[in-house]
């Protein structure tokens, strides 16, 4: 949490704020004692800034509000370099991109979250007259005048996207012998939803245990993470028992195989959230989960030819009922433009024809031979009040063994946009639902 400005020069910095400020922002940080102000000074005041952090790491409040660790203005190159967390890697920025992110009440609409303005900004960046930094945010003073203001979170959203997450924790049995869980009442404050976040983003599956068996419940938790994706054909809430529809095999009593859903749609939905109303009686609709980004990286050792032909070559899927015929084209395993795995789409009960090409069809018979090997397998047998959240575009999930006719198993369920990035806390009232 230090203070920087710029000055005529290749690049310069400088701590332009006086103590008592630094000492005042350091002091708005909840997790900082009394007895460490005491022994503040201009030569301590870093050292009393990572303690902060490290304060506030510890409480779960790092990831939410990190200050912009250091901000400086390369006059020879108009850009400027931002370290925006103290965890973070330095980034260069040019001056124009930066300007363009300014969100001032002229540049930025506050109640849309869109920019003012309605075209590509044309012709060079002014340069920074000064810079300053708080715990929450970065302001710009251009030579011409205008002032820009940014927040710590937007900026960490619009530069470094998904790059700022948890990165991904591959599992198989072996490695993983249950999921990663937690208790619903650890929801009622928003380290225990930046929590489930997080196990979201490293392993892809988080259970809560001990939720009310009610819809209200579900809906909450789903809340905390993002909006609720809605489906034509099967509504936003589903009811899944034995009969309620007929228009999926998940309604049916067969044994389900390893999967991921809505590969028909152009949009698949990220998450998936399943809250145990009823088990089955007969111990039998055993969930079983894939981590399907370890399955890839497995495949990729063994044939990397295979493991090229599932990423560059479509697979088509489809849905029809009496209201709906779609039809839609996916990679098995779908690469981001730097070429990072980011998505598998796999469902044979959904897959419309074959491929025509045989090498695409002998890497897909591969990769549905490794997915059957129990190796992968994290079979989890719910109970009443669980909730089993996953990544839907990362795991495959299964229902293994045949359920008997009229069982009890009743899980409630609803799809999910990908987590957003402020952690909220259930209402207070929300463990009596």
């Amino acid at each position: 949490a230090a203070w920087f400005c710029t000055e005529a020069g290749d690049k310069h910095k400088c701590q332009g704020s006086t103590r008592g400020g630094l000492i005042a922002a350091l002091r708005d940080h909840s997790c900082l004692e009394a007895s460490d102000m005491a022994c503040a000074n201009m030569s301590s005041l870093r050292s009393i800034a990572a303690v902060a952090h490290r304060r506030a790491i510890a409480l779960g409040l790092g990831g939410r509000r990190r200050p912009v660790h250091s901000a400086s203005f390369n006059v020879n190159q108009m850009s400027f370099e931002l370290q925006l967390h103290r965890e973070a890697k330095p980034m260069m920025l040019p001056a124009l991109v930066l300007r363009d992110l300014c969100q001032c009440e002229i540049c930025w609409n506050p109640q849309t979250h869109q920019r003012r303005g309605s075209h590509v900004p044309t012709g060079e960046a002014p340069k920074a007259k000064s810079i300053s930094t708080s715990a929450s945010s970065l302001q710009v003073v251009w030579t011409d005048g205008h002032t820009s203001r940014f927040a710590t979170s937007d900026l960490q959203r619009f530069l470094h996207g998904e790059g700022d997450l948890p990165k991904p924790l591959f599992w198989d049995r072996a490695s993983l012998a249950e999921p990663p869980q937690m208790s619903y009442t650890e929801l009622a404050e928003a380290t225990g939803t930046q929590a489930l976040v997080h196990q979201l983003h490293t392993h892809g599956v988080c259970v809560v245990r001990g939720a009310p068996v009610t819809v209200q419940a579900a809906e909450a938790v789903g809340e905390l993470l993002g909006a609720k994706r809605d489906t034509s054909m099967f509504g936003t809430i589903w009811d899944l028992r034995v009969g309620a529809l007929d228009n999926d095999s998940a309604y049916s009593v067969d044994e389900i195989k390893h999967h991921t859903d809505g590969c028909y749609l152009p949009q698949r939905p990220p998450l998936q959230l399943l809250h145990c109303i009823q088990p089955a009686a007969d111990s039998t609709g055993v969930s079983s989960l894939i981590d399907g980004f370890a399955v890839a990286h497995e495949l990729r050792r063994l044939d990397e030819m295979a493991y090229d032909m599932l990423t560059k070559h479509p697979v088509s899927y489809q849905f029809q009922d009496e209201r709906h015929d779609i039809v839609a084209e996916h990679p098995v395993l779908q690469l981001d433009l730097c070429g990072d795995l980011v998505a598998v789409h796999w469902n044979n009960y959904d897959r419309a024809a074959l491929p025509r090409d045989p090498a695409h069809v002998t890497a897909m018979r591969l990769w549905d031979s490794l997915i059957q090997e129990e190796r992968w397998h994290l079979d989890i047998q719910l109970q009443r009040g669980d909730m089993l959240i996953i990544d839907n575009l990362r795991l495959l999930h299964a229902r293994k063994g045949r359920l008997v006719p009229g069982s009890p198993r009743h899980f409630v369920g609803f799809y999910l946009d990908m987590p957003i990035r402020t952690p909220r806390a259930l209402p207070r009232d929300a463990a009596s639902w």
